[in-house]
């Protein structure tokens, strides 16, 4: 890449301020027109270099920007001569110029935001944010311009009010696609920043001027002129950025939650629509426009923010989950055993059945800790298909686990532990190969009569029971007798007091 084709966006961003200041100093002189139209020169040849050096990859959206932006140019050229060009019942040819620009410019900003990969759900939250920015501008719009337009041009014909509507309702559009692509967390370069900037900053102008037109006549549009220069040399500082130096999208990292841009967007929707419809009031049949929109701005918002809280109440259930949840099997972890055993010796001791593999470190070593870790997996699911409902399968850590019987007295839980032993010495396919663990399993009972304690022996109980259990483990597998009964010995504690 030569340093004249790296540059060159920078160049005519820079080329377009320096052509827009003679406007700002005398919009009619002579010297303002003819810069004008060298910088909208310049500008074609941006649009038009850039979409034949551009990769194939992004050339589909940004061709269609790259149209829309030349037909403005056009437009502004046709403006810009002295002889007046020829109209089509009523309509100029620069307007059907101008107006051309809005669809093919979202055709393109569609096919950007489709190229992102988003998924269905961010392409969801992404339409609701759409619905309030568009409401939002579309209340404003009507206040300044779309109404008083309509007011204006009602007699002059269907197709001239028609024509005359258009401007603003395809500034709302663009507008609103800007904000969409400013909100969408994939990883954006120069281009598309120089877009969002350049899409953003056409309904505010045409908000001012219509302001100014209708308060301040004489201020003239030279400044408007060389805005609209501006925001031209931008969207073709975009089409001609070098591609090479831009990193490829890596979609939407947010998911549908509310964030960064999205909330200040979000407020300054509501804002807009509350300050235009207290300071901007309507009477009469233009007061429903202004309705819908803002019902429609306000369900949208109640949507996107039940959606987001929605989002983060189930990440907040994941991360619970992974706190409390072994990660490979999906067992309960120890610190959620011990909070278990802590809370049910509270009320009544339970059974515990201790759980190790024989055979398993065999398994790792001759066929690998993929395979290891499947059979773990595949332990897990058969201890839970053999326990009960409201007993709890933990893994203490590597090839032993513990379950839980809250509820002792209404399960035969020796037979219980038989059938946990017979379940994981079934055999296993794993890594194309068959074979089979065996297991040691201790068995701990409370002491007939055992009740609960109070929160002060609470916790060294707990530390008791799982010793006992697992000193009957080490019985289980050293007699090689695959299952060995232990009753705890501690008498029934007191229950603790319940409050008055």
């Amino acid at each position: 890449m030569t340093f004249g084709a790296r540059w060159a966006w920078w160049a005519l961003i820079a080329a377009c301020v320096v052509l827009a200041a003679p406007s700002l100093a005398d919009s009619r002189g002579a010297a303002a027109v003819d810069c004008h139209l060298l910088g909208l020169v310049l500008v074609a040849g941006g649009l038009v270099l850039g979409v034949r050096r551009m990769p194939s990859a992004d050339r589909a959206g940004w061709a269609w920007i790259a149209g829309g932006c030349l037909s403005g140019v056009v437009g502004s050229v046709l403006w810009e001569l002295p002889v007046s060009p020829p109209t089509f019942h009523g309509i100029a040819v620069q307007d059907l110029c101008w107006l051309a620009v809005y669809p093919l410019i979202l055709r393109g900003v569609l096919a950007r935001i489709a190229g992102k990969g988003l998924g269905a759900d961010v392409r969801r939250s992404l339409l609701l944010d759409t619905v309030v920015v568009t409401s939002a501008a579309s209340v404003v719009a009507w206040h300044l311009m779309i109404g008083p337009a309509v007011g204006q041009y009602a007699s002059a014909g269907l197709l001239v009010t028609g024509f005359a509507v258009a401007y603003p309702l395809g500034d709302v559009s663009v507008f609103a696609l800007g904000a969409v692509l400013l909100v969408t967390r994939a990883r954006r370069g120069v281009p598309e920043g120089l877009l969002v900037v350049a899409l953003g900053a056409e309904l505010p102008m045409d908000l001012v001027n219509a302001v100014v037109v209708a308060r301040a006549p004489d201020v003239g549009d030279g400044w408007y002129r060389a805005g609209y220069l501006l925001v031209n040399g931008m969207i073709a500082a975009a089409v001609l950025y070098p591609r090479a130096a831009v990193p490829a999208p890596d979609g939407d990292v947010a998911g549908s939650t509310v964030h960064g841009w999205r909330v200040a967007i979000l407020g300054a929707g509501l804002s807009g629509i509350c300050l235009s419809t207290i300071f901007m009031p309507e009477a009469g049949w233009r007061r429903l426009p202004v309705a819908v929109a803002v019902v429609a701005a306000l369900i949208a918002v109640i949507v996107r923010f039940h959606r987001g809280m929605g989002a983060l109440e189930s990440a907040e259930r994941v991360l619970r989950h992974q706190a409390t949840h072994d990660q490979l099997t999906g067992a309960a972890n120890r610190a959620l055993l011990l909070t278990e055993l802590d809370a049910a010796v509270r009320t009544r001791v339970p059974a515990l059945i201790f759980i190790d593999l024989d055979g398993f470190k065999l398994v790792n070593d001759s066929l690998g800790h993929q395979a290891g870790d499947e059979v773990l997996l595949a332990v897990t699911r058969r201890l839970a298909s053999v326990v009960r409902q409201e007993d709890l399968v933990a893994r203490m850590g590597g090839d032993e686990f513990i379950v839980v019987c809250r509820t002792p007295g209404e399960v035969d839980v020796e037979k219980l532990a038989e059938r946990i032993g017979d379940a994981v010495r079934r055999p296993l396919d794993v890594a194309g190969s068959t074979v089979t663990v065996g297991a040691s399993v201790g068995v701990l009972l409370p002491a007939p009569g055992a009740g609960g304690v109070d929160g002060d022996r609470a916790g060294a109980l707990v530390t008791e029971l799982l010793g006992a259990a697992d000193g009957a483990m080490y019985d289980a597998k050293r007699s090689r007798s695959g299952v060995r009964v232990v009753r705890h010995g501690v008498p029934a504690g007191p229950l603790r007091p319940s409050p008055a």
